[in-house]
């Protein structure tokens, strides 16, 4: 569950409510914003978005590495399983 020493969720061949709570729990929410995103090969990672970078200028730096982004997470809301988005829930019914 991790690429180049970061915690990721294969989202092709691993779908799993835990291993998603494991990415959540990954992060430090109240480190910054942080933008959930997946690669073109189906892999979900969180990244902390830079203070001197918008969520498109990120989008813009990462190229077609992206295949979508999710919402940016503000800091310090609680954004994982049971916080103010329930993201767990609605990554694994929009399947």
């Amino acid at each position: 569950m991790e690429s180049t020493g970061r915690p990721y969720l294969d989202l092709v061949n691993e779908p799993s409510l835990e291993k998603l709570r494991a990415l959540l729990a990954s992060y430090d929410d109240d480190a910054g914003h942080h933008i959930i995103w997946v690669d073109r090969s189906g892999k979900a990672f969180i990244d902390r978005l830079p203070d001197n970078l918008t969520p498109v200028g990120w989008e813009m730096k990462m190229g077609d590495i992206v295949k979508f982004r999710l919402e940016t997470c503000q800091v310090g809301k609680n954004w994982g399983i049971g916080g103010s988005w329930g993201i767990g829930g609605q990554v694994l019914n929009y399947q």
